[in-house]
């Protein structure tokens, strides 16, 4: 692997371990984004090779869903009520689905 592939290791924070499997906990990744990693060690002065390069993808951010109490109820109507706080990706469709208490079966709306 060339040398210009991956970052300058001397540039980065080195972090002590006790076992041949190290991990490391990133934070501040974007949602549903792909990245490489690769790892290498100094042992004194000398640098090992860049490992095999490994990809993963980080998940998307869901919505956030609340159902609220339905208002304006009658003896034959209701308007149904609920908030949606969007994710990573934009909002397409939303709907509510109701049933009575006994019912098996929901009915959905949009």
């Amino acid at each position: 692997m060339a040398e210009g592939d991956h970052a300058d290791l001397s540039a980065a924070t080195p972090v002590a371990f006790t076992s041949a499997n190290h991990s490391l906990q990133i934070t501040g990744l974007a949602p549903q984004t792909t990245y490489s990693l690769a790892v290498r060690s100094k042992c004194g002065t000398s640098y090992s090779d860049w490992s095999e390069i490994v990809v993963f993808t980080t998940l998307v951010e869901l919505p956030i869903v609340t159902t609220l109490e339905a208002t304006e109820v009658t003896h034959s109507a209701a308007t149904l009520n609920g908030t949606i706080t969007a994710g990573s990706e934009p909002i397409t469709e939303q709907g509510f689905m109701y049933k009575s208490a006994t019912a098996a079966e929901w009915t959905s709306v949009s």
